[in-house]
C-alpha cells in the first residue's frame, strides 16, 4: 500500500515543499485562530487534554477547521488512557479512600495479557501516540516540523495576555 499524501502545509512546515510538485487542486482548510470549547461528551481527562493542547496545535499551524474530528479522537484516546491508568495504579480501600499502588501490586496473581484495564491502558496510549504524531505532538514529531519563522511571533494566547496586561 502506498504512503498517504502529505498536505502542502505540512511540507512547508517541514521545509520539503517543492513548487514543481505542488498539486493545483489541493483543498485548503480554513485556518483556525482560537481553540473551540471541548465537546460535552468528552470525559474529564479528555477535556483537560483538549484545553491544554488545542491552542498549542493552532499556534504551531497543525490544527485547522478540517482537523477537529481527528483532534477529538486524539483527546478521547488520551482520556481512555488516563481512565485506564487510574484503574490500574489506584484503588479504593475499605475506608473509601483512594490509594495508589504499583503495577506489580495490580498484577499480583493475574495475567497481564487478560487484564482489561491494563490492555485498555496500553491500547489508549498507542492510539494517542499515533494520532498525536499527526499534530506534531512529541519531541520526534516536532523535530520534523520547521517552526523557525514562527519563533519571532507571539501566539494568540500571548497576544491576548499582553493586551490585557498593557
Amino acid at each position: 500500500m502506498p504512503m498517504p499524501r502529505t498536505p502542502s502545509s505540512m511540507k512547508i512546515l517541514k521545509g520539503t515543499f517543492n513548487v514543481s510538485r505542488n498539486p493545483v487542486a489541493e483543498p485548503q482548510p480554513t485556518p483556525e485562530l482560537y481553540a473551540k470549547r471541548p465537546p460535552s461528551y468528552l470525559g474529564k481527562h479528555a477535556k483537560k487534554h483538549w484545553v491544554e493542547m488545542a491552542q498549542e496545535c493552532i499556534d504551531m499551524g497543525t490544527l485547522s477547521a478540517a482537523d477537529w474530528g481527528m483532534f477529538t479522537a486524539m483527546c478521547e484516546a488520551w482520556g481512555e488512557y488516563r481512565d485506564s491508568y487510574e484503574a490500574v495504579y489506584s484503588y479504593t480501600d475499605e475506608t473509601g479512600r483512594k490509594r495508589k499502588r504499583s503495577l506489580a501490586a495490580y498484577l499480583t496473581g493475574r495475567n497481564s495479557q487478560t487484564m482489561p484495564e491494563y490492555a485498555a491502558m496500553h491500547k489508549g496510549l498507542v492510539e494517542w501516540r499515533t494520532l498525536a504524531a499527526q499534530f506534531g505532538i512529541g519531541a520526534a514529531n516536532r523535530n520534523k516540523i520547521d517552526l523557525k519563522e514562527r519563533k519571532g511571533e507571539l501566539s494568540v494566547t500571548d497576544k491576548l495576555l499582553k493586551e490585557a496586561n498593557g
